[in-house]
């Protein structure tokens, strides 16, 4: 929960402060390290992080994290799952 908070205001910043924001959510992840996370958090029991979404109103970029096929996500503009998360099927 705390890597994807960490994420989900590393992209807020990133968006905010420069010139020329990302364009996709792969640009994006890259250009968080080291600008705007030291590095890339990893999670236990296998869990990564990804950024997803287009960067619209309808699809913002937010934080993902995957742990065995699950897909869990949370984001300040649209709460599908929100913290603290629960990763029972």
């Amino acid at each position: 929960e705390a890597n994807l908070r960490t994420i989900e205001g590393a992209i807020m910043m990133h968006q905010a402060s420069v010139a020329v924001p990302a364009t996709t959510a792969a640009a994006l992840q890259t250009a968080l390290v080291p600008a705007f996370l030291a590095v890339w958090p990893g999670g236990p029991d296998g869990t990564t992080y990804q950024v997803i979404g287009e960067g619209t109103l309808t699809a913002p970029y937010r934080a993902q994290a995957t742990r065995v096929g699950e897909h869990v996500w949370w984001t300040a503009v649209a709460a599908t799952i929100s913290i603290p998360v629960d990763w029972t099927p």
